[in-house]
């Protein structure tokens, strides 16, 4: 036992002889009867430096018995196979990471001053097809303009809904004597009608034909595509109206988006 041991702690010490610099692992002190259970149980080493030991022994220990039926493997060769290895097996133990980039957060982000930004959102349940949509009016300060909320008892689908929105969005707008308009919506298929212009057929056409006429009161009026976390404001005053409660105007902030607000200047006001 002990001749295989000491055997066993000169093959292994091999490893740190062959290998270059960066990749030696230094053979750890041990127990000439105890030192097979002491490398695999002990804190001896860290668990890389056990890899590519034990790695290491069986690769030359097996090279050893290679010889010995007269087949011949370069020993750098086979401490360099052991260490890579070995080196892949730590890899394995380890807890795996997350190497995907981290999705960024879009928030909502103010207008250029002399401009204000009415954000709209429109909701539509499939099931009695009843529709609501909701806007807001803010500067570049982030400073609260107004607000509204509609229901409808009877609307084709979503997109109907968001087609409503963005007119009640302009309809808000003019009200509240606003020139230049940024509009935004979180529905990209609102936004692409929008810029085809008259030339199409569309199931909202009547909708964005109010759109165009209202818009034509401005000075300027932009009509964008932004992320649902942008437009978490309008979405919750959508909400805030139903069969029984059929319109909100608000013009002081209601409390269901003082937060939202405080956030949204928070993130997107320098």
């Amino acid at each position: 036992m002990k001749a295989l041991a000491t055997r066993m702690a000169c093959i292994s010490l091999r490893i740190t002889v062959e290998l270059d610099g960066e990749r030696r692992v230094k053979l750890p002190t041990l127990h000439p009867c105890t030192w097979a259970r002491d490398l695999l149980f002990d804190s001896c080493c860290t668990d890389k430096e056990r890899s590519v030991i034990i790695t290491g022994m069986y690769s030359l220990w097996t090279l050893r018995n290679k010889r010995r039926h007269g087949e011949v493997w370069p020993v750098k060769l086979a401490v360099q196979w052991a260490h890579d290895t070995a080196f892949d097996l730590w890899q394995l133990s380890r807890p795996k990471q997350n190497t995907s980039p981290a999705k960024e957060i879009m928030v909502w982000q103010p207008p250029e001053p002399g401009w204000t930004k009415c954000n709209v959102d429109g909701a539509f349940a499939l099931e009695n097809w009843h529709g609501a949509a909701g806007a807001v009016l803010r500067d570049h300060n982030g400073t609260f303009g107004g607000a509204m909320a509609n229901w409808y008892a009877n609307c084709m689908d979503a997109l109907h809904a968001e087609a409503l929105a963005c007119r009640d969005g302009a309809v808000l707008a003019r009200q509240a004597g606003v020139r230049k308009v940024y509009m935004e919506t979180d529905c990209q298929e609102m936004v692409t009608l929008w810029n085809a212009g008259s030339d199409q057929r569309s199931s909202v056409m009547s909708v964005l034909r109010e759109i165009w006429e209202i818009s034509s009161s401005f000075e300027c009026f932009i009509l964008k595509h932004a992320s649902r976390t942008c437009n978490m404001v309008a979405h919750t005053l959508a909400k805030q109206v139903s069969g029984d409660v059929r319109t909100g105007t608000w013009h002081e902030p209601p409390a269901c988006i003082i937060n939202l607000l405080a956030k949204d200047c928070n993130t997107g006001v320098g």
